[in-house]
């Protein structure tokens, strides 16, 4: 917030021209208190006088003219900012000291402190455009990272092909000196969100697969490409790598520190001439493989955290690496940036590789199973299986840190080896420590072909089949704490990051169908024993949980407080033989197809499938006549088994196994081809038509065969309330669980016509979210309101695409900051969302991807806030068009007397979510733009005494929710919830203009009032235009507490801008009445 920053605002004076007067609108610019001006460019920036657009002075444009920024405080992360705003890839240096030479004209930004999260260096905490101790000998500068080391492809290393113009096409990338294409696998339209930025083409509005533009020819570059959506540039996002793309930094660039050798210890790297650390958060093995193999070291043995190998000294390069495992180097991998972190030497990263003199296993289908190889005189070799027992394979487990031995095969099980024969007739006591050391024929001596290659599998090399893994505690085998089987002891997972994708793998493994819960904090009991897995993190397909990327087998940081649950949709007396179920439909009589055989689901191909097929599947679901047999995967693609392809049914079945087909798991599909069914519907299904979701509309009902609409005679809130509960629309106080079973007239028995269509509009399927403790309504620590309570959220992974979504959830604009450490103070109550991961593109801050609503470890001293953009340039954006059209169409404004001139201002009328204007000293300098108008109107005049009757609500979140008062006697009071309820609640929200109820809570929830308490036992019809009008016991008559006192919450306002006469020091606006000039 700075004092020298503008805004426009609007006036009107008064212009006499001959015998008439009329007004003039003027567009004013005047102080303000923000720093978020509506200049064309500002904000923009660009770096001079470097060698490339990406190096030089920074300079960032305000006011209309280009100026510099002041080096105070100027650092690595300040200089990422500005990388990212021009897309230029990660910073490599933050010079000062005028390094690009002395800027002229302004010094625009001193004290720049940037967190890194910001999109612009203007969203940075500076101290205000213009106020500075600086000379320009000071001007920061910055330097991005491609100099130095790394190739960032800049817009003209990616291309658009056959498109109907530049931006559009198939996407291509030029790599090693050509051009290649993308692979479409899971390309989405944050990939594509990347690729139109760079090119500078704005917006995506389709990602198309299955080259929609016709097919490339060439290379294909990049696959399993996986973008946040705000990267620079589409290789900076996750995707399974280049080889020859980009410098890779040698092995020289990268050294294992304080460890036996030089395959082991604390990881660093070398940049802008020195050697530092890496960051442990989120380290893992498929981080150290990487480092590994760039050493020439094999495979990563271990990932080690927290100064394994003691902690380092200077800078700390790297933090939040995230690699696949088959990038060329630790710099390739996905990271912050250089230099940007938030850590300690205390979390520098190590590792242990395998090293280069030792021996490995090969073709198995983990790293501790395969033939076994051995490195001698600059070569691998294998071993002869002459002799070859248990004995010898353990020695091989214990030198590769695998565990007991499993077996020791050999007749070249995992394939013959090629080159030489290293060893032959091995006989090992099993106390040697390396393969090496045992007894043999010497090396390159044997009698033997590669048909006799020996092989060893360790006890937890081998892939975990659904034994080694299992469900504890739980009601039934697919529910419960999960334990894997190692090194011939059962343990437990941690939660660390445990979600629904992680569970998903478990059911699967086990053959327990879709995940339906992944539950933390030892939800099932505590294990014992080891902990094997943590930070498990798996992308759902996986065939179990140990293919999933993990910190490796017994390296966690838990307790068995933290023990991983998972509860599947399939347990052992639900689901059987030949069981059929719809999925992803909008109700249980439509979706995809899937069929119960050997233990799990799996989908039914569409080849063939037609209505007949369709119709077997409504009559044994009972979900009456077939509507249609959607193909093509209509609802979605399956994962799984594929289990009957060509289905011919005559109609007759009783169920869609009895029909003919392929025989189970015969086929020739894939999942793009699950067929579908939408059934008609069961009797008495109730349905919400033209409203504008799901969950509001007219009401209709299916009987005999057909919908018809209910009558709205004697139609009310309860009624409705069965409704939203009968379609999941809401939690609510009726208690039929259908509207078929509430009392009526009968079936088709009324007096009625269609103009008296009842409707319902619920509450919807989504929680309401608010920010408390805010400065106004768009900043504050957030909460969310479920089951009937508000909670909050934690900050863990909490970030600005996560209050992006709550900013436009609450119609509060941009987010600005997503803070952590509870910074609007403590809440209290449930704690609803942990590890929240938004897109930025969610309808509600639900709707992101979260540990489930409840499940966390977290504390209040970690609740989430946010602080976003707000309304009020919103506003003026409104009101300049609005003037742009009074311009346009030249409407007369007719005036009254210059003394009812002067006591009108410019305000809003406040509502729910709204702001209202600060006042602010009278403008002195000020630049007017003149816009003739003409315009009649009239001026309403507020009243803001309260009167008998007169109701209020206290200590909610806005003006429409909050303790019920009411004025009687001169003075406010409560009202007791003896009888409070749902139609009680309604009338106030419609006695205040709040819409329509949302809940009526009771025992004080917005705290106890004071004062008198005026009403008890209210029982309202809903008819009623005020409280007071309502029966009850007499004012001043009851037997409560204020313990009891009734709260309200209702939908709330819409927003709206008025002209109003108030008393303020903002804006003076002159409305004149026409009377005088007739």
């Amino acid at each position: 917030m700075t004092q020298n920053s503008a805004v426009t605002l609007l006036a009107v004076t008064e212009v006499t021209t001959g015998p008439q007067r009329r007004a003039v609108w003027t567009l004013m610019s005047v102080p303000s208190q923000t720093h978020h001006a509506h200049h064309l460019r500002f904000g923009e920036v660009r770096l001079v006088n470097g060698n490339s657009s990406c190096s030089g002075r920074v300079e960032i444009f305000h006011s209309g003219q280009w100026g510099t920024v002041c080096d105070d405080a100027w650092g690595l992360v300040d200089a990422q900012v500005v990388c990212r705003q021009l897309g230029c890839g990660r910073v490599f240096s933050a010079p000062t000291n005028a390094r690009f030479g002395q800027g002229n004209g302004p010094i625009w930004l001193d004290e720049v402190t940037c967190t890194g999260n910001e999109s612009k260096l203007s969203e940075c905490q500076h101290r205000g455009f213009g106020s500075h101790n600086c000379a320009h000998s000071e001007d920061a500068g910055v330097v991005y990272s491609v100099p130095s080391f790394g190739f960032l492809l800049a817009a003209s290393s990616v291309r658009l092909v056959n498109g109907e113009n530049r931006c559009s096409g198939r996407v291509e990338i030029f790599n090693d000196g050509q051009w290649g294409t993308v692979c479409d696998d899971s390309w989405d339209l944050n990939d594509a969100k990347v690729v139109c930025r760079q090119l500078g083409c704005g917006s995506a509005r389709s990602a198309l697969q299955n080259a929609a533009f016709g097919q490339g020819i060439g290379p294909i570059w990049l696959d399993d490409v996986y973008c946040f959506g705000n990267e620079p540039s589409i290789t900076d996002c996750r995707h399974k790598g280049v080889p020859s793309f980009g410098f890779l930094l040698a092995a020289s660039s990268v050294r294992l520190v304080n460890g036996q050798n030089r395959c082991s210890g604390r990881v660093e790297i070398f940049n802008d001439g020195q050697w530092g650390t890496v960051c442990d958060d989120s380290w893992d093995l498929n981080d150290a493989n990487v480092v590994c193999r760039q050493l020439g070291c094999g495979s990563a043995r271990s990932a080690l955290q927290s100064a394994a190998f003691g902690q380092g000294s200077g800078p700390i390069w790297l933090d939040d690496v995230y690699c696949f495992g088959n990038e060329p180097s630790i710099t390739d991998c996905r990271h912050n940036g250089l230099g940007v972190h938030d850590c300690r030497h205390n979390e520098d990263a190590s590792i242990i590789c395998e090293g280069k003199f030792y021996v490995r296993l090969v073709n198995g289908n983990s790293s501790c199973s395969g033939r076994v190889e051995i490195f001698h005189s600059g070569q691998w070799g294998t071993v002869c299986d002459d002799a070859w027992g248990l004995v010898d394979a353990q020695v091989v487990c214990r030198q590769l840190g695998c565990g007991r031995v499993f077996s020791a095969p050999t007749n070249a099980r995992f394939g013959q080896g090629n080159g030489p024969i290293w060893l032959d007739e091995v006989t090992c006591t099993g106390n040697e420590s390396k393969l090496s050391e045992c007894q043999h024929r010497g090396f390159g001596s044997h009698n033997c072909a590669h048909s006799e290659d020996a092989d060893s599998v360790p006890s937890f090399g081998f892939l975990l089949a659904a034994s080694s893994v299992r469900l504890v505690n739980g009601e039934n085998r697919c529910s419960g704490r999960v334990e894997v089987f190692n090194d011939g002891q059962w343990g437990t997972v941690c939660d660390d990051s445990w979600d629904l994708n992680d569970a998903k793998v478990v059911c699967r493994q086990l053959g327990c169908g879709s995940a339906r819960s992944a539950l933390q904090n030892a939800a099932f009991g505590q294990g014992s024993g080891p902990i094997w897995l943590d930070d498990v993190y798996c992308f759902g397909n996986e065939p179990s949980i140990t293919d999933c990327r993990h910190n490796g087998l017994g390296v966690h940081n838990c307790g068995h407080n933290e023990d991983a649950s998972i509860i599947c949709e399939v347990g052992n007396s639900t689901a059987v033989e030949g069981e059929v179920r719809l999925v992803n439909g909008n109700s249980s009589c439509s979706g995809r197809v899937e069929i119960f055989h050997s233990g799990q689901w799996g989908t039914v191909c569409d080849d063939a499938w037609g209505l007949v097929d369709a119709q077997v599947v409504c009559r044994q679901l009972g979900c009456g006549r077939v509507f249609s047999a959607p193909t093509n995967a209509r609802f979605g693609q399956g994962n799984g088994p594929i289990w009957l392809d060509e289905v011919t049914c005559t109609g007759n079945e009783s169920k869609l196994s009895e029909c003919q087909h392929r025989g189970f798991g015969s086929h020739n599909c894939a999942h793009s081809e699950d067929a579908g069914v939408v059934c008609e519907a069961v009797e008495g299904e109730v349905r919400l038509v033209n409203g504008n979701s799901s969950c509001s509309g007219r009401v209709e009902i299916f009987h005999s065969g057909q919908w018809g609409t209910v009558c709205d005679d004697a139609w009310g809130l309860v009624d409705a309330q069965v409704v939203c509960r009968q379609l999941g629309c809401v939690t609510c106080t009726g208690n039929e669980s259908k509207l078929s079973e509430c009392q009526h007239r009968g079936f088709g028995s009324h007096n009625c016509a269609h103009s008296e269509d009842a409707g319902v509009v619920c509450e919807g399927k989504y929680e309401h979210v608010g920010l408390v403790n805010g400065e106004n309504h768009c900043s504050g620590r957030v909460e969310i309101f479920n089951d009937g309570q508000w909670g909050t959220v934690c900050d863990d992974s909490w970030d600005l695409n996560d209050a992006k979504v709550v900013c436009r959830q609450l119609g509060c604009g941009s987010a600005r900051s997503a803070l952590q450490n509870a910074a609007f103070g403590q809440g209290s109550g449930p704690i609803w969302l942990d590890d929240v991961y938004c897109f930025g593109n969610e309808p509600s801050i639900t709707d992101c991807r979260h540990n489930g609503l409840g499940v966390h470890n977290c504390r209040h001293n970690e609740d989430a806030s946010i602080i976003c953009e707000g309304k009020f340039y919103a506003f003026f954006r409104k009101l300049f068009s609005f003037v742009a059209l009074i311009y346009h169409l030249n409407i007369t404004l007719l005036c009254s007397t210059w003394s009812q001139m002067q006591n009108t201002f410019l305000s809003v009328q406040p509502g729910i979510n709204s702001t209202v204007f600060p006042t602010t000293p009278r403008p002195q300098n000020f630049t007017t733009t003149h816009v003739t108008a003409n315009i009649s109107t009239t001026t309403p005049v507020g009243n803001s005494t309260a009167v008998e009757g007169e109701v209020r609500l206290v200590n909610g979140n806005s003006s429409c929710s909050g303790r019920v008062e009411v004025f009687h006697s001169g003075q406010w009071g409560t009202v007791c919830d003896d009888a409070w309820g749902l139609v009680d609640a309604q009338v106030v929200c419609r006695q205040l203009g709040c819409g329509r109820v949302f809940s009526a809570p009771t025992n004080a929830r917005f705290g106890q009032g004071n004062g008198p308490i005026w009403l008890d036992e209210v029982t309202c019809t809903g008819n009623e235009s005020k409280l007071s009008e309502c029966q009850h016991r007499g004012f001043g008559s009851h037997d409560c507490g204020h313990s009891e006192d009734a709260g309200v919450v209702c939908e709330g306002k819409y927003e709206h801008v008025g002209l109003k006469r108030v008393k303020s020091n903002f804006v003076r606006v002159c409305i004149w009445d026409n009377t005088e000039l007739r």
